[in-house]
């Protein structure tokens, strides 16, 4: 389980879109942020790119 904080979905046009957020797993300490670009193809919606990470210090927003 994670707690997510700070998710923003952003559009550019019907096709294309990207997602950021931060996170924290439960119980741990640790502060990750994902990215994913996404593409709508005919067969529905695609993550196209995707990157997950890691933060040296717990600056987490609170």
């Amino acid at each position: 389980m994670r707690e997510l904080t700070c998710t923003m979905i952003t559009t550019y046009d019907q096709d294309h879109a990207t997602a950021t957020t931060g996170f924290r797993r439960a119980g741990g300490e640790a502060i990750g942020r994902q990215s994913q670009t996404c593409l709508r193809t005919p067969a529905g919606w695609r993550v196209v790119a995707a990157h997950v990470s890691f933060m040296a210090s717990p600056a987490w927003p609170r």
